[in-house]
């Protein structure tokens, strides 16, 4: 209280006493005083008298304005004109009130105040919208508010510069033009259901931008409540995971590429090491036999062609675990000279012919070059141990019927084919048999032999000469290997 008269001072107190309003105050009536009190005693509200010996209510308006403009302050005189009256509500009083009126001190100390505690709420609300606003203007993710139907009211920088939509081109519509049909409408009425309870919606929507670019968005979606818990307005969150999603999709891919190599090498090092020892077994048994004294000429003869064999089958193994380890190692090259491709295709022709006499297949060659037009460059190792590897899995998954190879002269390239009458390749699994260590059966105790390595090899091996392999093939109706290469000459 800004009064220089004790008993009006204790004739305002009492009033405020008697409107039932608990207090404590403090008295002052100079300026030094005043000031004092702003800072010390951090008044709820200031009342004033507008006459004092060294000080009027003009000047404590004044100065409250200038360092406590949050307090309410009320003009508590024994009388006023108008005109001054006037003045002192323009310079910032919440009102004034006559001493010899002080019934409606109460009421107006009450109204002052809640004034009061209306302006602070309403600036710390505007405050609040202001960091709102720039939160969302400012944010790294697109932002969309809509109305409670779920129109679009607003977008955020973000979204325009990203979505490449401007507001105006937006307003009033749904945010579904941003997902025209990828979403089924399952999906819609369920996240629509979720937010209408006022429930927060979580989800992915793989959405499109207006140049038509598609890309996966993250969208968070949360109901905005009035006082009366009813609806305002929905608010859309949405990030661009696009990379994010193809980094995990490659990271699972990765994954299970890793778990697949694993396993086909835990069945390459049980298929090898059973197929090493089944040759070993036959050399270091049959070479004991041919110890026997009492052995017939034609047993030894038979046993030293086991014997033989096996070397073979097992040189072969090793051969490809070699080859294999270069490749792996990035080391292989290609060796290119001369070579005759009618050539190799009798070498190969005269190499095989033997080795199917004794389960009755046929095999026969086609060459669609004369002699003088098949010499090309290339690797003749690399393209006879393709062929090779070729003819020797369709000898060996061949029981009946016959086995044909060559090759066609088509646009530029030498294509390749072996056919055979075999047991066939499931097409599930026609890009499965290229990868390293992969055998179609993987039992324990299956039928066929073999490292499994053969046609990765190939494969690297045509791809090294500028070709590519591929496969026709039903299962049990035989199987067709194509590969090409360059027709270079010199």
């Amino acid at each position: 209280m800004v009064e220089d008269l004790q008993t009006d001072a204790e004739l305002i107190k009492r009033e405020i006493t008697r409107s039932g309003i608990r207090f404590t105050s403090r008295i002052v009536e100079t300026k030094e005083d005043y000031l004092n009190a702003l800072q010390e005693f951090d008044p709820d509200i200031i009342l004033s008298d507008f006459s004092l010996p060294t000080f009027d209510g003009m000047q404590a308006i004044l100065l409250q304005q200038e360092l406590a403009n949050h307090v309410p302050f009320i003009l508590v005189t024994g009388s006023i004109n108008e005109e001054t009256a006037v003045e002192v509500m323009k310079a910032g009083a919440d009102d004034y009130v006559i001493k010899e009126h002080l019934t409606r001190l109460g009421a107006a100390i009450r109204a002052a105040i809640q004034k009061k505690e209306i302006i602070r709420l309403r600036i710390e609300a505007d405050e609040k919208l202001r960091v709102f606003s720039r939160a969302i203007e400012q944010s790294p993710s697109s932002i969309i508010i809509t109305d409670a139907e779920g129109k679009i009211q607003f977008v955020n920088a973000k979204f325009t510069n990203f979505m490449q939509y401007s507001l105006d081109e937006v307003k009033g519509k749904t945010p579904r033009i941003l997902n025209p049909g990828h979403a089924s409408k399952e999906e819609f009425e369920g996240m629509w259901e979720t937010i209408k309870n006022r429930n927060t919606w979580h989800g992915e929507f793989n959405n499109r931008k207006k140049d038509g670019t598609k890309f996966w968005e993250n969208v968070i979606i949360s109901p905005l409540l009035f006082h009366s818990g009813n609806i305002s307005n929905f608010i859309l969150i949405m990030e661009d995971i696009t990379e994010k999603k193809k980094m995990i999709d490659d990271l699972v891919i990765a994954k299970e590429k890793a778990e697949e190599n694993d396993r086909l090498k835990t069945a390459f090092l049980h298929n090898i090491s059973h197929e090493i020892r089944t040759p070993m077994n036959a050399i270091v048994g049959f070479c004991d036999l041919l110890n026997d004294p009492e052995l017939k000429p034609d047993e030894y003869k038979h046993y030293t062609e086991i014997i033989t064999q096996s070397s073979h089958q097992l040189l072969s193994i090793i051969t490809d675990i070699v080859n294999l380890s270069t490749i792996e190692a990035g080391q292989e090259r290609i060796m290119a000279n001369n070579l005759n491709v009618n050539s190799i295709c009798s070498y190969v022709y005269e190499q095989f012919i033997l080795k199917v006499e004794h389960k009755g297949i046929e095999i026969s060659y086609n060459t669609s070059l004369p002699d003088n037009e098949a010499t090309i460059i290339s690797d003749e190792t690399k393209l006879t141990q393709v062929l090779t590897n070729l003819l020797s899995n369709a000898v060996k998954f061949t029981n009946l019927g016959s086995i044909e190879f060559g090759y066609l002269f088509k646009n530029d390239t030498l294509e390749f084919y072996v056919t055979d009458s075999g047991i066939g390749i499931p097409e599930e699994k026609h890009d499965e048999i290229f990868k390293r260590f992969y055998q179609i059966d993987r039992s324990e105790n299956r039928q066929y032999g073999g490292s499994g390595l053969g046609l990765s090899i190939s494969k690297t091996y045509i791809e090294l000469l500028g070709g590519k392999i591929w496969l026709t093939s039903e299962a049990g109706k035989g199987t067709t290997f194509y590969f090409n290469i360059p027709y270079n000459r010199q």
